[in-house]
């Protein structure tokens, strides 16, 4: 029988929106395909769904399931749902992910979701397919809600799967030629581990994989990455685990097997009270490029607020010692407009990220407007502060900082103007103009610096007006291109383009 699941990006960044592979998808997928079924995966751009449509028309599967993150994605997966449940109306639409676990009721709610996946999605997607393949009663399946009779049904939890590496993986389902591309940096992302013991307030993670860290053991991983690297030259890997150093004697035994397979990691994500010089140094000598973390804020009121664990000043330090280590690239991670915040604290954070930038010069320090996931505990605070939580899956849109729909009601003081200034610091931050260099060209360091340090005189001073610093950029980086061999990457952005 078949089964079709799909996974609609939310499109704003374009073709680099699906660059990562849909890896929930790929589990679930995975499973199914093990038990028999013919499974199918979409990994779509918005402008695509009319082609999977047709597709998913013609094989008129068994169930249909949507993989469903907060934001634009939720908007994305009403309207297309409905359109399938138009043209498949005896078909099961299945929800599932991080939104539908949180929000199983008020999707539910609506007349084109038939059955909520709530948690992880393996075991039981296995279970409803066996249940709808034989038309038995849905009652007994753990980890789903449903209707039954006009009413919304909630069975019990899931437990957590504990041995991840009974989990099957196959990447036949995916096009892996597109994932792992042709050029010299042949990278793909992978799941080593799920679940985050830490308690950050605005973080969704510990409702889907729980805070009991579970893990793929070693031989897992490699037994994965060395079939990929010897069929398509895979040579790097982005490890999309929440927390990569929660156990560093494992994290530390992986990646010096990939060294020696001549894999390296090329990003991995940590928090910063993780590392020390020694990591550093390790992580450089087994050829990691990158590091991501969360700082989330410059405001140590902010901070606790959050339940990051660290302030300011601890967040300094770091980066002071992270700078020693020039082969590394680091990304770190702010938030602008949390609730309760203030004006003089968003310019308190955006002044910080300035002084991250210059600390750490060729990493880019990004700065994202909250984002009101449901189920979360600052959210609860967004609402008491006037964020109305929207009524229907389709609304949850104005949630997303890369939507030309978002909105922030919790802060009082936010004008249309300084809104506009803040998507602009928002969308250069997060690109390569106001990063710093130390490339030891001294055309390409003074041109950029130059840039740079113009950008972020703006970005203090929330004043973008008779913005050319863009246009000197771009084509500064089309010279550097033709001339040096650079790669020419654009910085325009769909909400750039709105302003």
């Amino acid at each position: 029988m078949n089964i079709d699941l799909i996974m609609v990006t939310a499109g704003s960044q374009g073709e680099q929106d699906r660059k990562h592979l849909p890896l929930g998808l790929l589990y679930v997928g995975s499973i199914l395909k093990a038990e028999g079924f013919d499974v199918r995966i979409y990994h779509i751009l918005p402008s695509e769904f009319g082609l999977a449509k047709a597709e998913i028309i013609k094989r008129n599967p068994l169930w249909i399931g949507l993989s469903v993150l907060s934001g634009t994605t939720t908007y994305h997966a009403a309207v297309y749902s409905k359109e399938l449940k138009k043209a498949l109306p005896g078909t099961p639409v299945v929800w599932g992910g991080h939104h539908p676990s949180n929000t199983a009721q008020q999707c539910l709610e609506q007349g084109y979701v038939d059955i909520a996946v709530k948690g992880e999605g393996e075991i039981t997607a296995l279970e409803l397919s066996r249940k709808l393949s034989d038309k038995k009663p849905l009652d007994g399946v753990k980890g789903i809600s449903f209707k039954k009779d006009g009413r919304v049904i909630h069975n019990e939890n899931r437990e957590l799967i504990q041995d991840l590496d009974s989990l099957p993986l196959d990447y036949s389902l995916l096009d892996m030629d597109y994932y792992i591309g042709k050029k010299e940096r042949r990278n793909v992302s992978f799941f080593g581990s799920r679940g985050c013991p830490f308690n950050c307030a605005f973080c969704s993670t510990p409702k889907f994989t729980g805070k009991v860290y579970r893990f793929h053991s070693k031989d897992y991983i490699l037994g994965h990455l060395q079939p990929l690297k010897e069929k398509y030259g895979l040579n790097s890997v982005y490890f999309s685990d929440d927390n990569f150093f929660v156990n560093k004697e494992r994290a530390y035994s992986i990646l010096c097997d990939m060294h020696e397979k001549g894999i390296y990691c090329h990003t991995l994500d940590v928090r910063l009270n993780q590392l020390e010089e020694e990591d550093c140094a390790k992580l450089n000598e087994l050829n990691t490029r990158g590091i991501f973390f969360g700082w989330e804020s410059g405001c140590d009121r902010l901070l606790k607020l959050i339940r990051k664990g660290f302030n300011t000043e601890y967040i300094l330090k770091k980066a002071e010692m992270l700078r020693k280590f020039k082969n590394l690239r680091f990304w770190g991670s702010g938030i602008m407009l949390l609730p309760t915040e203030t004006l003089e604290e968003t310019r308190q954070t955006i002044a910080f990220s300035c002084r991250l930038r210059k600390l750490l010069p060729n990493s880019t320090i990004g700065l994202f407007r909250f984002m009101c996931l449901p189920g979360t505990d600052l959210t609860g605070t967004a609402v008491s502060e006037g964020f109305v939580l929207p009524s229907g899956p389709e609304g949850w849109r104005v949630i997303d900082p890369l939507s030309r729909d978002y909105s922030a009601p919790w802060v009082k003081w936010l004008t249309p103007d300084l809104e506009r200034n803040l998507v602009r610091v928002q969308e250069y931050s997060r690109s390569g103009i106001m990063n710093y260099t130390s490339s030891r060209n001294f055309l390409i360091r003074t041109v950029k610096n130059g840039i740079a340090s113009s950008m972020e005189k703006r970005s203090r001073s929330l004043d973008f007006n008779f913005l050319f610093e863009p246009a000197v950029y771009e084509a500064s980086l089309k010279f550097f291109n033709a001339v040096f061999g650079r790669d020419y990457q654009t910085i325009k952005t769909e909400l750039l383009e709105k302003r």
